[in-house]
């Protein structure tokens, strides 16, 4: 399945959420992801068709969460 994500990327201040939605070309696609983070916390993994999460700063400078996204039909 092709994966999309919207929107693809996201800036905001510690304590927001992100709120990424999940869509495929297949029908019945399911989504898990993992999360690398370099200065924030909040970044779980997970399993759903939106991630939304809240991510915190873990210093006085920015951080990042990048998220693999892994689509799925039929296991």
């Amino acid at each position: 399945p092709v994966l999309t994500v919207t929107p693809t990327s996201m800036v905001f201040c510690s304590g927001d959420s992100t709120n990424f939605a999940l869509t495929s070309d297949v029908p019945g696609t399911s989504f898990s992801w993992t999360v690398f983070e370099n200065g924030v916390t909040g970044g779980l993994f997970g399993t759903d068709s939106v991630i939304v999460q809240t991510l915190t700063t873990t210093g006085s400078t920015s951080g990042t969460a990048v998220y693999t996204i892994i689509p799925s039909v039929n296991n």
